[in-house]
């Protein structure tokens, strides 16, 4: 396990551990109704009970086990370029653990953002979200996976 790795799991911990507590307060604390899902121009569509928020936190840790688990595929199952020399395939799979390392972390840093914005609209009685939230975060996640599949294909072996 590379030190980049071993960071990005502390920190994705950390920020998991953050999400939930911040959940944790915001449900016991915030009065009903809060907005629990927007639209792509951060306006609240649905309302809910504070209690919801417990529900990401869930779903922040489902998803980043999932990711977790997605890297213990054995290589045989994997699609990725090049000749399944073992150099090449050793190569690939460290790749692919910093992805999932990289998108774990992502996804619970976007979870933590939202929650963290849910929360600051209802306690200063604002009607929408930033604007700039959902746009940065899509261009995010397409960049951060294309720079990967980009660094799969250079670790090509010549």
């Amino acid at each position: 396990m590379t030190t980049y790795e071993r960071t990005a799991n502390w920190l994705t911990i950390l920020l998991l551990t953050l999400l939930t507590v911040l959940s944790i307060v915001g449900a016991v604390w915030l009065p009903s109704p809060i907005a629990i899902h927007y639209n792509l121009q951060g306006q609240p569509d649905r309302w809910g009970s504070p209690a919801t928020l417990l529900i990401l936190p869930v779903i922040a840790v489902f998803t980043t086990s999932l990711l977790w688990v997605s890297q213990k595929i054995h290589p045989d199952f994997m699609n990725f370029p090049g000749p399944r020399t073992s150099e090449n395939v050793a190569r690939q799979l460290g790749n692919i653990r910093l992805m999932t390392a990289s998108l774990r972390l992502f996804v619970v840093s976007l979870f933590l953002l939202i929650q963290g914005q849910s929360i600051w609209a209802k306690f200063y009685n604002h009607d929408q979200l930033s604007g700039w939230t959902i746009p940065c975060m899509i261009s995010f996640v397409f960049v951060l996976v294309g720079f990967f599949v980009w660094r799969a294909y250079k670790l090509v072996p010549k």
